[in-house]
């Protein structure tokens, strides 16, 4: 059985920002301490919204993906490699194709 430590038990844990009323069209504005934390994040384009059956509400943000790179994402073999790529590069693991009609070739 895998150890969960405190810190990831704590990220799915629910704190309140503050209460507010909807006002008379039913909307609710985000609070400017969700916004900023969000931002800090990164890029995010769009919430998912989830509600589970006690009618509590989630709002997850995501970002959208190009049709034509979903396929990456929907592929598991493809997508651990594209990360193992990244972290590599990030980590200095990589090489300078001097002649590129030669890097081709010897793939």
């Amino acid at each position: 059985m895998k150890e969960t430590n405190e810190s990831e038990s704590n990220l799915n844990e629910f704190i309140e920002i503050e209460s507010k009323r909807p006002d008379g069209r039913n909307r609710i504005t985000l609070p400017q301490k969700v916004l900023k934390y969000w931002k800090k994040l990164g890029k995010t384009d769009s919430v998912q919204i989830k509600m589970n059956r006690k009618g509590e509400v989630l709002l997850k943000p995501t970002v959208s993906i190009p049709l034509d790179e979903m396929w990456v994402y929907e592929n598991p073999e493809v997508y651990s490699k594209v990360k193992r790529g990244l972290k590599d590069a990030k980590s200095g693991k990589i090489k300078k194709a001097v002649d590129i009609e030669k890097f081709f070739n010897e793939l």
